[in-house]
């Protein structure tokens, strides 16, 4: 909580907290899992003195280093989990956090060799259904996939999560698959909408996976 808060003070403050708080990631991860969520928040949508954007900013470095520690450090299933109220979001205040979540999800977890593998069927039957298909269900109603009108178009919040769909798919493909068939009928048919352009054999390769 005191490294969090510090990321509010001057920069060379919050330069020196991100700092003390990579070295916690590395050296304690276990530790770390149970305030990962608040971490996450915190790193994700930092506040305006923390530039995450600019490599010329003292505080760039150290904030990139913090996000690919998790990554690489933490457990899968607790990172997803953690990830996971940050993805549903809610209310105009978290449409940033679940903006910058979704593009974590995307452009970090889903290419990280430890969450595809923990996503994957290959760990006996139905385990990876049992993982991914809820997954998939938290970024289809992310999309406001079900009963929203699934749209690859609309706001930038809608789109992030037909991208990491879409990541996640180029991937774990069989794994996807089977997960994506394991939906309720509403939410397939709003995967399949989302996913129309990137991915539009799906609706067919759902119906030979269902066969």
């Amino acid at each position: 909580d005191i490294l969090l808060e510090r990321f509010h003070d001057t920069a060379p403050v919050a330069t020196a907290a991100l700092s003390a708080l990579s070295t916690l990631l590395m050296s304690r991860p276990v530790a770390c899992e149970p305030h990962l969520t608040r971490i996450l928040a915190a790193l994700l949508v930092p506040p305006a003195g923390i530039d995450a954007g600019d490599a010329e900013t003292s505080t760039a470095l150290p904030l990139r280093l913090c996000l690919s520690l998790i990554v690489e450090k933490q457990a899968p299933a607790a990172l997803l989990a953690a990830l996971r109220p940050l993805l549903l979001g809610g209310g105009a205040a978290g449409k940033a956090t679940q903006l910058a979540a979704l593009t974590f999800l995307e452009k970090q977890v889903a290419l990280s060799a430890s969450a595809c593998d923990h996503l994957a069927s290959r760990h006996g039957p139905g385990q990876g259904v049992l993982r991914m298909t809820p997954l998939l269900e938290d970024l289809v109603q992310c999309a406001g996939g079900v009963g929203g009108g699934a749209a690859t178009g609309g706001s930038a919040v809608q789109r992030a999560p037909t991208r990491a769909l879409h990541a996640i798919f180029l991937r774990e493909p069989s794994t996807f698959l089977e997960g994506a068939a394991a939906l309720p009928l509403a939410a397939r048919g709003a995967l399949c909408a989302l996913l129309r352009h990137s991915v539009p054999d799906l609706q067919r390769s759902l119906e030979r996976e269902m066969a």
